[in-house]
């Protein structure tokens, strides 16, 4: 996969949670969360809270 492919989801590659490693291609309105952010919402686990950010998006989209 290359850093500009298309992904959907959450992204690993080289780096660290805070290292700005990786190029984000957002549309207009859209917005990144920190690492720190998804481990929080995971109470500490990455995956978790990757689920749970989803959870949340998917309730917000269906809000407007």
């Amino acid at each position: 996969q290359s850093f500009y492919s298309r992904a959907v989801g959450a992204i690993s590659w080289a780096g660290t949670g805070t290292s700005d490693s990786i190029p984000a291609m957002l549309s207009d309105g859209e917005f990144v969360f920190t690492a720190k952010a998804v481990r929080g919402a995971g109470e500490g686990d990455r995956i978790k809270g990757a689920r749970e950010m989803y959870r949340t998006m998917k309730r917000l989209e269906g809000a407007v």
